[in-house]
């Protein structure tokens, strides 16, 4: 759902994004995407499907949202979403004879603090823009938050 909410932010400033921000926008959401779904594919599945799924969605997400800031944004957040993927599936294989179900809100937590300040960070470095920004619906964010959670389940 954290995903969601920063997908949602990052494609409404996506026409403004230089490289540079561009390659830490793909790094955080490849990075924190494939983490938390690795993680929790990880704790319930086993390694090889908590990698496999990680690494894809880290590295689809991340691609999907720098895809008009440039190769160089793209290949850096798909290397995110590569080793993030991995990574977050070993850490709760790691974890399960030890505190995963203590472990786990906190990283879920953690990672969505992070992406709170990318979308501050977003916001704070694209104030010239904000005008320029397509102004939608109210209710746009809530139908889009409520239709990840319908997907989550």
């Amino acid at each position: 759902m954290f995903i969601g909410a920063a997908v949602w932010h990052i494609k409404h400033y996506r026409k403004y994004f230089s490289c540079s921000t561009g390659m830490m926008i793909g790094m955080t959401v490849g990075m924190m995407s494939g983490f938390m779904i690795g993680a929790i594919i990880g704790a319930t599945n086993g390694m090889f499907m908590g990698s496999v799924v990680g690494l894809f969605t880290g590295m689809g997400i991340g691609a999907w949202c720098t895809r008009t800031c440039g190769i160089m944004s793209t290949l850096e957040s798909m290397m995110a979403g590569l080793m993030a993927g991995t990574m977050g599936a070993m850490i709760s294989v790691m974890l399960i004879s030890d505190n995963l179900l203590l472990f786990m809100p906190i990283l879920i937590g953690v990672c969505s603090v992070i992406l709170a300040g990318m979308s501050y960070m977003i916001y704070k470095e694209h104030e010239e823009h904000r005008e320029k920004i397509q102004k939608l619906d109210k209710y746009d964010m809530t139908i889009y938050l409520t239709a990840m959670f319908i997907f989550a389940i």
